[in-house]
């Protein structure tokens, strides 16, 4: 595998084209939280990307898979190569018009690591990617309103024996919508935004061990009973995050909560 030397050596090696005006770089590679798996989250800046075709890219190694995805919303004219090679490195190559330039300074934390025009006026830009979101009475509401309609349908494939079903509105919906929850009573305890990064990964460290206890049932759901644990345990957590949150915001929890509790515990007991 090509170490990160190596690899920062090729993407700048393309400075040497002289339509390339800026490199810039995303991602975990700007913090010390990088390892062997992290992306190169690089972007080329230029002048035209027409002006570019996918020979571009041949020098960057032996691809093992390639994705040619629709640009991100915040460099809508750029074009965006995913590239994992066969040594294990991962390039995530943007090919972006400085008219795009501006929004993404906005949107997206970033390292200068090139600039031939002095286009950027400071070196990093840091903006609120993966900032927990404060929730306002509304969202809050439409939180616990969906966490408990969702629970429902977890509920209704357990009852039908029906995992697969189960696993899907419960790992797409109920585990989301739990871990928004427990993340806006999470930074409601603390003066300063924080930061729980890609997939609410910090989380663990803002939760005690009997609530960590909790969520590693989230993960075993390949039997009914597992299954009924795992909700169970998504349930009592958002609950009791819900309500700490609510009774600091000065909000009234929902009834639904409490009646839709009851039915699932009652179902399940049944079991």
């Amino acid at each position: 595998m090509r170490s990160q030397s190596e690899m920062m050596e090729l993407i700048l090696s393309k400075a040497k084209d002289e339509r390339i005006l800026l490199i810039t770089q995303e991602g975990s590679r700007n913090t010390d939280e990088a390892d062997v798996f992290s992306d190169y989250d690089i972007t080329y800046f230029v002048e035209d990307v027409n002006d570019f075709d996918d020979t571009f890219i041949r020098d960057f190694g032996d691809i093992m898979i390639l994705q040619k995805p629709e640009a991100m919303p915040c460099l809508k004219h750029a074009r965006t190569y995913l590239m994992m090679f066969q040594d294990g490195n991962r390039i995530d190559l943007k090919i972006a018009p400085l008219s795009d330039l501006q929004e993404y300074l906005r949107e997206e934390n970033v390292h200068v690591i090139i600039d031939k025009r002095n286009l950027c006026t400071k070196k990093d830009y840091l903006n609120h990617t993966y900032e927990i979101e404060i929730l306002s009475h509304s969202k809050a509401l439409a939180c616990i309103n969906e966490f408990y309609w969702i629970a429902l349908y977890v509920l209704k494939g357990i009852l039908r024996h029906d995992l697969l079903y189960a696993n899907y509105y419960f790992t797409h919906i109920c585990m989301e919508e739990c871990l928004k929850m427990m993340s806006f009573d999470i930074q409601l305890h603390h003066h300063e935004k924080i930061k729980l990064g890609k997939c609410y990964k910090r989380i663990f460290e803002y939760i005690d061990e009997h609530d960590h206890e909790l969520m590693e049932k989230w993960f075993h759901t390949a039997s009914n009973l597992e299954m009924s644990e795992a909700l169970l345990s998504c349930m009592y957590l958002f609950k009791s995050y819900a309500k700490d949150a609510f009774s600091r915001s000065g909000w009234t929890m929902p009834k639904e909560v409490d009646r839709v509790e009851r039915y699932i515990s009652k179902k399940l007991s049944k079991k």
